[in-house]
């Protein structure tokens, strides 16, 4: 916790885990999330033909139904982030004033990069842009039953290529790296900055208070674990189909189910040895890997494909996406059905289901960040890499597909198409490897991020739980992969992480009202104590305090020196005397002091208002230095901003230890070591705690003799 700290919630990590053959674990949350993961795996490979009936009519229905409501929220967390960017909350650091970054920016790119969309952009890097393309150029496109996006661009070239390539930037671009950077910096400011556990239901403290402890945060977490595995075990199956297809198009393996079984628990192996390495040896080593794998591939794709069409294309694109964007974000009276509740609601919901286990992941490498810097960074950064990446290998395709000789690129396969492309280009037998190679790693990276999250929610929050309790969730992803690709291949996953991320769209929209109070809250407790009026205030658990909050004092130079008093000179030289109604003010003499009357003494204040006046207790008293005259406007203005700057301190303290006191009052009782006054046992008013002798005595003897 940082010294800016100021939750007052006694709530220790792990208080509610028990440790069972060796495991440290959340009491409800790992056993309900662990017992009911293992009876879907046990139900859908029992009864695996209804189970591909039940998904193949879950996901159109549930789209359908819902495709506003993951409209409206995927607009939201864009405008929330760009709202908080640009505000003043923007300059409040993740950890603290003194909190430094614990990694570099490429490292910590690196790991963004390839937990956030590392599988996705190899399987629709390609496939993407040429199916959106496809059904715009058809001539069926604007009809009920096209998937073009916005009605298409029958029998435009050029035009259907521009629709295609905003069509699929849209979907990996600022969106969905909006819904992950809510996600993300609300975990890190509660854990880092107000000292909570690293889990979801700490970000609906300002809310909750000490329910979040509750059945109501046990809720909050059981649902994550829930959206984060069915959301990465999609990302699983469109790897294993992707990786297989490649290895049939290199060395001939045959695509069959049982290869594809083989597949993901031969690369499950390979994420369990990363799971043992730990973060900074598993995952970080592997990203870095990606990241040079991944520019290298690009970069030759770049400078052996089309490079002036890449490039001009790149701008196109962008352009493309911008002039767009407002029509693909609108949801109301929508033509494109098909690419609407196929594409668009799919890829949010994906998204969505997703955010648990990406948020929390790139909250763990944040630290010492600023809320601007992070937002800045999560948000746009990787949003233009993913353009930077969609044009090169998107934009090479479709100049493929233009130019002539496309047609087995347009024919074959999704997970295959990028292979295909591939084979247009010189070295493709070396290029095809190492974007098979790719694949299983970035397969490996999101298995090792997704059991380190899992596994970080179902242990209460705890970071260094052991490592058994990873290689259980790790095994489990790889399961849930396989059991649904054999009830019903990538429809089955669509439906699961669709079915799963609608309700917790609704969780993250109210996650954004409690991120932005939090912030609030930490924006006038932090502006409180760094005003120049409340310099010499103690930092750390002795500000936190209402009750010792100090007075503002005046401090530098000014700290010894008196005000001049100008009218009280005047007074002296005229000789405590004032003008009388219609006097000329001359006397005879020449003096100024003719008709002047003597001046009344002024009046002087009760000792207790003088102390109540603004200004009273920073040496600057409503009767002047000498206690003979009011304050002048700029002594009551700074005695009114002084008292404000006290007031705002005080008061974010309190929000959130009213909060913890309505959720429990024992608990704050026992946290504070207050007791109640015999006043307020008989149902008086009583005093403070901070008059605890005197009080009791004074309100004892008010209660007794009225």
């Amino acid at each position: 916790m940082s010294d800016d700290s100021h939750i007052t919630s006694d709530y220790e990590v792990g208080q509610d885990n028990i440790q069972v053959f060796g495991l440290d674990i959340h009491n409800p949350v790992f056993a309900i999330s662990s017992g009911l993961i293992v009876a879907f795996v046990v139900a859908v490979s029992v009864f695996q033909v209804p189970a591909n009936d039940f998904f193949g009519w879950l996901r159109p229905a549930v789209t359908e139904a819902f495709d506003w409501l993951l409209a409206i929220a995927g607009n939201a967390f864009v405008l929330f982030c760009l709202v908080l960017a640009l505000s003043p909350l923007g300059k409040i650091r993740l950890g603290g004033a003194d909190a430094r970054p614990d990694y570099s920016y490429t490292g910590w790119f690196a790991m963004l990069f390839a937990a956030g969309m590392g599988i996705g952009l190899m399987f629709f890097g390609v496939s993407e842009p040429i199916s959106h393309f496809t059904a715009s150029i058809a001539e069926d496109a604007g009809t009920a039953a096209s998937w073009a996006p916005l009605g298409g661009a029958p029998g435009d070239f050029a035009a259907a290529r521009d629709l295609a390539m905003a069509a699929t930037i849209f979907h990996w671009g600022l969106h969905p790296w909006a819904i992950y950077a809510v996600v993300g910096l609300a975990l890190a400011f509660f854990s880092y900055n107000r000292g909570l556990p690293l889990t979801l239901r700490s970000t609906f403290y300002p809310i909750l208070g000490e329910r979040a402890w509750g059945w109501p945060g046990h809720a909050i977490d059981t649902l994550a674990v829930f959206a984060t595995l069915f959301g990465l075990a999609t990302s699983l199956g469109f790897g294993a189909e992707q990786a297989l297809a490649g290895l049939n198009h290199v060395f001939g393996m045959p695509v069959t189910e049982t290869n594809k079984i083989l597949l993901i628990i031969g690369i499950t192996s390979i994420a369990l040895l990363s799971v043992v390495a730990g973060l900074d040896a598993g995952v970080k080593r592997l990203s870095e890997i990606n990241m040079v794998l991944a520019a290298l591939l690009m970069g030759f794709v770049l400078v052996l494909g089309p490079t002036l069409a890449i490039l001009s294309g790149f701008v196109q694109s962008l352009w493309s996406y911008i002039a767009h964007l407002p029509a693909l974000s609108n949801f109301v009276g929508r033509t494109d059905g098909n690419f609407f509740d196929g594409w668009t609601a799919f890829y949010w919901a994906w998204w969505i289901s997703w955010s648990p286990f990406v948020g929390m992941f790139i909250a763990r490498v944040s630290r010492g960040r600023t809320v601007r810097e992070f937002i800045t960074c999560v948000l746009l950064v990787p949003s233009l890499v993913c353009i930077l990446w969609m044009s090169i290998f998107g934009g090479t395709a479709l100049d493929q597909i233009l130019v002539g000789g496309g047609a087995a690129l347009q024919d074959a396969e999704l997970p295959l198409q990028l292979f295909v492309m591939l084979d247009a280009l010189p070295l493709s037998s070396i290029t095809s490897v190492v974007g098979v190679v790719l694949v299983i790693v970035f397969f490996v990276t999101s298995s090792d991020s997704g059991s380190l999250v899992i596994d970080t929610i179902t242990a209460g929050g705890k970071v260094d739980a052991p490592v058994p309790q990873r290689i259980f969730w790790a095994v489990f992803e790889g399961l849930v992969a396989i059991v649904l690709l054999a009830a019903g291949g990538l429809a089955a996953l669509q439906a699961a992480a669709i079915t799963t991320g609608i309700p917790f769209a609704i969780v993250l929209l109210v996650m954004c009202y409690a991120l932005w109070r939090g912030l609030s809250q930490e924006k006038a407790f932090v502006a409180a104590r760094a005003d120049p009026c409340c310099r010499g205030a103690p930092s750390g658990a002795a500000a936190a305090s209402p009750g010792s909050v100090p007075l503002p004092q005046r401090s530098g130079r000014m700290a010894n020196r008196r005000p001049t008093d100008y009218k009280a000179s005047r007074r002296q030289r005229g000789q405590g005397a004032t003008r009388c109604p219609g006097s000329t003010g001359r006397s005879p003499d020449g003096h100024r002091n003719a008709g002047r009357r003597p001046q009344a003494p002024p009046r002087r204040l009760s000792p207790q208002r003088a102390a109540d006046r603004p200004g009273a207790h920073h040496g600057l008293s409503p009767q002047g230095p000498s206690g003979t005259r009011p304050p002048r406007p700029r002594e009551r203005r700074r005695g009114r901003r002084q008292h404000l700057c006290q007031s705002a301190a005080i008061r974010a303290e309190r929000g959130f230890r009213a909060l913890s006191e309505r959720s429990c009052p024992r608990r704050a009782a026992a946290r504070t070591g207050r007791r109640r006054s015999p006043v307020r046992a008989a149902g008086g008013r009583g005093l403070p705690a901070a008059d605890a002798d005197g009080g009791r005595r004074a309100g004892a003897g008010r209660a007794a003799g009225g």
